[in-house]
C-alpha cells in the first residue's frame, strides 16, 4: 500500500515539472491538487514510518500548504518543480531516513523559496478570521 501511495506522489510531482516545463498553469493547478492528496494519503501511513520521515512529509505538505495560501501553485518554475519531484522521489520513499535527509529537504524547501517552518508557525499563511 505504502509504494503505490508513494508512486501516486511521485506521478504528482513529475506532472507538475512537465506543467512548468509547458508553462501550463491549468495541468499546474490540478497536479499540485493531486500532490497535496496524494501526501495525504502517505500521511495515513504514518504509523509504519521513522520520526524523520514523518517529519519530511509535514514539511513538505506544509510547502504545499503555503503554495496554495498564497495563490502560487501556477507560477512554480521549472526549477522549482524539480526540487519537488527531488523531495518526493528522494526523501519520501521507503527507505528508512536519516536527520540528514531531513536537512537536505529543509534546505531544498528554504532553496526553492518557501519557509520550511512557515506552515507549522503559521507566519505564512492567510489569516482566516472574519
Amino acid at each position: 500500500m505504502f509504494r503505490t501511495r508513494w508512486k501516486e506522489a511521485n506521478t504528482a510531482a513529475e506532472v507538475m515539472l512537465h506543467a512548468a516545463q509547458h508553462q501550463d498553469q491549468m495541468a499546474m493547478t490540478v497536479a499540485a491538487d493531486d500532490l497535496e492528496m496524494a501526501l495525504s494519503r502517505l500521511w495515513d501511513l504514518r504509523a509504519t514510518r521513522d520520526i524523520d520521515w514523518k517529519t519530511i512529509l509535514n514539511h513538505t505538505q506544509g510547502m504545499l500548504k503555503q503554495l496554495f495560501a498564497a495563490k502560487r501553485v501556477e507560477s512554480l518554475t521549472e526549477d522549482q518543480c524539480e526540487s519537488i519531484v527531488e523531495i518526493v522521489a528522494k526523501y519520501l520513499g521507503p527507505a528508512t531516513k536519516t536527520i540528514e535527509d531531513l536537512n537536505a529537504v529543509l534546505r531544498l524547501i528554504e532553496d526553492i523559496g518557501f519557509d520550511p517552518y512557515g506552515a507549522i508557525s503559521g507566519e505564512h499563511l492567510p489569516d482566516l478570521k472574519d
